[in-house]
């Protein structure tokens, strides 16, 4: 099925002039950058290097200039074979990174890797490139914005800083299990619903486990098993897949676009392992892939008459 779009995509990255729709992507890119740098000079600082900045960074322009970046960039990446936007994407990385949070250029560095994985033959010394950064920077960031946190003290390593990370991470797994079905969908309903009220998911997270006010992350399980129980955490892994696995197969045989969005989503939910689906940005990049997977479906007859015309 996928011959006619790969041939046709060769073409347009042959030709030298940008195309309708790529100069539309690449200004959507470029949005994203002027926005994210609209966003630190509001808050009059840089949120890595500074605790009270990065508790004020998530900001509704922030929200928009993720959206655009990376939507964006990993369309560039999956249509046009332009060395400039690997520039582009070093550039985002770095900017995102200066927020202070780890799951925005982690998500950026793994859904461009998916998705240059997937539409070009990655050598495999790009493949371990890949890896390096992203772990470098999982480590590198966190501890620096760790210890620029003014109300904390932490003794710990970048290293050792990962290792609690995650052992507290699961503690606090093992303790929702007990309370499985005690915040009743609550945490759901701020997860779509708490970037605009003001109302952090993960606090909530916090009150519940330990009686504390503190953001907490409880792996992918924990806010549905809050929720709504075993059930409720088994029907969302099973949607999880479902749709993972279904955007797999269209991005397999269709490339180009779809396998943007596939990169994207898969990217967020390797983050969401760890930090669980509490932010509503992955929430409405699942719609997203929702709507690819009902499209396609609509469209497939259309697609696999127009390719056997081409084979003719």
């Amino acid at each position: 099925m996928s011959s006619y779009y790969k041939n046709n995509e060769n073409k347009n990255n042959n030709g030298n002039k940008f195309k309708n729709f790529e100069f539309i992507v690449l200004s959507i890119v470029l949005i994203g950058l002027l926005l994210q740098i609209i966003n630190f000079i509001l808050l009059g600082g840089i949120p890595l290097f500074s605790g009270f900045l990065k508790a004020e960074a998530a900001t509704k322009i922030w929200l928009f200039s993720y959206i655009f970046f990376i939507i964006g960039i990993n369309i560039l990446l999956a249509k046009y074979n332009r060395k400039i936007y690997y520039l582009l994407l070093i550039i985002g990385l770095g900017l995102f990174s200066l927020t202070g949070y780890r799951t925005t250029p982690m998500a950026i560095l793994l859904s461009s890797f998916i998705t240059l994985y997937y539409s070009r033959n990655l050598k495999i010394k790009y493949q371990i490139l890949f890896g390096i950064i992203i772990i470098f920077l999982m480590t590198i960031i966190g501890f620096i914005a760790v210890q620029s946190i003014e109300w904390q003290h932490w003794r710990l390593n970048a290293l050792e800083l990962i290792s609690y990370r995650a052992g507290f991470t699961i503690n606090i797994l093992d303790r929702t299990i007990p309370l499985a079905g005690s915040t009743q969908g609550e945490l759901f309903y701020y997860t779509l619903t708490g970037f605009f009220k003001s109302v952090d998911p993960r606090v909530l997270v916090g009150q519940a486990v330990l009686g504390e006010n503190h953001s907490i992350t409880s792996t992918i399980f924990g806010p549905a098993i809050l929720d709504f129980g075993w059930i409720g955490m088994s029907i969302q892994m099973f949607l999880i897949g479902f749709i993972l696995k279904m955007l797999f197969i269209i991005q397999k045989h269709l490339k180009s676009i779809a396998t943007a969005i596939y990169g994207i989503i898969l990217g967020q939910t390797l983050i969401w392992i760890e930090t669980g689906p509490t932010d509503i940005i992955v929430w409405f990049f699942y719609i997203l892939g929702i709507i690819t997977i009902i499209y396609y479906i609509y469209k497939i007859d259309y697609i696999y008459n127009l390719e056997n015309y081409y084979k003719l």
